[in-house]
């Protein structure tokens, strides 16, 4: 009767220590914040209308936004073409609703354009923007590259 105890008690006493490894590795560049740099001329690849695709229905080669940093930090925009988009004004501000984690786009008449790629970083050229109009049931994705 006290053997399976006490074999029980020493398993319960090194089962801790046999779990702990001392050698634990870190990769170092897994903390590494990176710069959201969405700078440049952004092109229209595909426009989706709540979930059909209108690309070809509209000639969006003319479509053209371009985003301007001033250093690191969002500062103007501008907007080519007449098609439905977030924002009305031809030109304007811009900035990230969170300048570390940003999940949208808020132009200076006060719209906004999620982003629907969570991670953005550096060298990135690819974008997509989730944009309701009107009512909440009319929504557009644009899948814009440099």
């Amino acid at each position: 009767m006290k053997r399976p105890f006490i074999t029980l008690c020493l398993l319960v006493l090194l089962l801790p220590i046999m779990a702990c490894d001392d050698n634990l590795k870190v990769n170092p560049d897994g903390f590494t914040e990176l710069t959201v740099d969405l700078n440049g001329t952004w092109k229209i690849d595909q426009v989706l209308q709540n979930g059909l695709d209108i690309t070809d229905a509209l000639d969006f080669q003319s479509f053209a936004l371009d985003l301007n940093y001033d250093g690191n930090r969002p500062s103007s925009f501008s907007l080519t073409g007449k098609f439905p988009f977030v924002t009305s004004s031809a030109a304007g501000s811009w900035s990230f609703d969170d300048l570390t984690y940003p999940t949208a786009i808020i132009f200076s008449d006060g719209t906004s354009a999620s982003i629907i790629n969570p991670v953005l970083t550096s060298g990135t050229n690819v974008l997509d923007l989730s944009i309701v109009m009107g009512c909440d049931n009319n929504m557009y994705q644009y899948k814009l590259s440099k």
